[in-house]
């Protein structure tokens, strides 16, 4: 057996769509569906372009209206946004202080404003302590102002990205980048703040502020974004053949196994291959990474279980593993249905709120004797309905 020295890269495969980003003009999407490595692309080209953009993660749980948003009062994306590169700032210019010799007056000013813009006035001075004693020495006379009173005027909104974008030029960089990772139970909580986002011409408008984002397929379908965006956003569908899934599943044995021989068929004979194949193409829609991974790692964990993989040839025991191990349920109240693996299934409000007493019941019995069961079904055979009901209720809405 062959050690792999570099697990990641070795189970790495580029897709072209990656360059096809890289020289997308402005902003862009890269769509997709559950596992088929949107994420993963997002974050190849953001690694690509970190010499020469300054990239700021802008995650789902920090834009408006979440209860982790950086500015809770703050209703608009701009704000959010500012806040996120107000964090990365303070760690990039603690890391290499010697950029600060470069700025001037102004951009000395709203160094101070934007580090201040996410955690307040004392976050300035803690900054100071953190640089070498010349440099915080000549920083600490940086006055303080409200530089931007508003984070939706269009004057202050022009006035604070242009000033970001001449701030991270002097730096050497030519732009800021934002990403964004928008998986499928997010997006149905955030798929109105993402349209907010990429329906906002007066962001957009600025070529060296720019927005990466992996968004789910149903979402650009169903929701606003695209409507909203009106053309202004390039949009790439993320695809691989099937032979590419495979090879994926089997670089990641590899990198299991230190065996860089392996496939998948040295764990499974070719009949289940194929029934595995239509399963992974009938829940996940088409041939994905994800779906095929999650073989391999089932595969491997049958081969270490010898009552299990004396019988790897039989499709049953494949299948139980599969979904068992890689299709968790997870009761979603606010969507009013339930995740099962990658598929959302939205349900009628007496099965969700048996399956809520059981999810809140959970390592107890619920009998007859539950009030709550009681008052939810109104007789003893109705509950026989209800839970019948609720296990045909596997229709996936998204």
């Amino acid at each position: 057996m062959k050690k792999q020295s570099n697990g990641g890269a070795h189970c790495y495969l580029p897709n072209v769509i990656e360059e096809l980003l890289l020289d997308a003009p402005h902003w862009w999407i890269v769509a997709g569906g559950t596992g088929s490595g949107k994420s993963v692309a997002l974050t190849a080209v953001a690694r690509r372009e970190a010499g020469q953009s300054f990239v700021t993660p802008y995650s789902p749980h920090r834009w408006p209206g979440s209860a982790q948003a950086w500015l809770r009062d703050e209703p608009n994306h701009l704000a959010q946004m500012m806040a996120s590169v107000s964090i990365e700032m303070r760690r990039f210019l603690s890391q290499r202080p010697e950029q600060l010799a470069k700025l001037t007056k102004l951009q000395r000013e709203y160094v101070r404003w934007l580090l201040e813009r996410a955690g307040g006035e004392r976050t300035y001075p803690r900054w100071l302590h953190s640089l070498p004693p010349d440099v915080a020495e000549a920083y600490a006379s940086v006055p303080q102002e409200d530089l931007f009173s508003s984070s939706d005027d269009p004057l202050d909104v022009d006035g604070q990205i242009d000033e970001l974008i001449c701030l991270v030029q002097a730096f050497g960089l030519q732009r800021v980048l934002f990403t964004v990772d928008l998986n499928s139970q997010e997006s149905l909580q955030y798929q109105e703040q993402a349209a907010n986002l990429f329906g906002w011409l007066g962001l957009m408008r600025h070529p060296g502020f720019v927005v990466m984002a992996a968004i789910p397929t149903p979402v650009l379908e169903r929701g606003d974004i695209l409507k909203r965006a009106r053309g202004r956003v390039h949009v790439q569908q993320l695809k691989w053949s099937e032979a590419q899934c495979q090879e994926i599943a089997a670089r990641h044995m590899q990198t299991a196994v230190g065996d860089t021989a392996i496939t998948l068929q040295d764990f499974v004979d070719a009949d289940v291959l194929r029934q595995m194949t239509a399963v992974i193409q009938q829940e996940y829609g088409q041939s994905v990474p994800g779906g095929w991974v999650a073989l391999a790692e089932t595969l491997l964990y049958l081969s270490q279980q010898p009552e299990a993989y004396t019988n790897r040839t039989k499709i049953d025991a494949v299948k139980r593993q599969f979904y068992g191990r890689h299709f968790p349920l997870s009761l979603d109240l606010d969507a009013h249905g339930v995740w099962r693996g990658p598929n959302f299934m939205r349900l009628d409000d007496q099965p969700l709120s048996f399956l809520d007493l059981l999810y809140r019941r959970r390592g107890h019995p619920a009998n007859w004797d539950d009030d709550d069961l009681r008052l939810l079904a109104g007789s003893k055979n109705n509950v026989h309905s209800i839970a019948s009901r609720t296990r045909k209720s596997n229709r996936a809405d998204f």
